[in-house]
């Protein structure tokens, strides 16, 4: 059966549109397998970079050593100073102190 409907989907069109979402869909799985097993869920511990707690679901990843997830904030401090092209400190000079901003 022929349709003048560009949205219509044949047998041959659903087919392939079928397996592309369930192909998606495994796609997507396989994503959330590795960020829910990734160290970012782990218990909240202290963050490396200021040695302030560091809740899990607010980590960043460090812009000085990519694999170390730091805290939120010293995330950010880190991408200010990246998109200024400020220098970032180098890990030996952690814990960096951050100033407390005014109320």
């Amino acid at each position: 059966m022929t349709t003048d409907n560009p949205f219509g989907f044949d047998g041959e069109r659903f087919k392939a549109a079928a397996k592309n979402l369930v192909e998606t869909v495994d796609e997507m799985e396989a994503k959330a397998d590795e960020i829910l097993g990734s160290p970012r869920w782990e218990e909240p511990t202290l963050c490396p970079r200021c040695d302030v707690v560091r809740e899990p679901q607010f980590a960043a990843l460090s812009r000085v050593r990519p694999q170390v997830y730091i805290c939120n904030r010293c995330g950010d401090h880190e991408a200010m100073l990246d998109h200024l092209g400020e220098p970032l400190p180098e890990r030996d000079a952690w814990p960096v102190v951050l100033v407390e901003e005014p109320e």
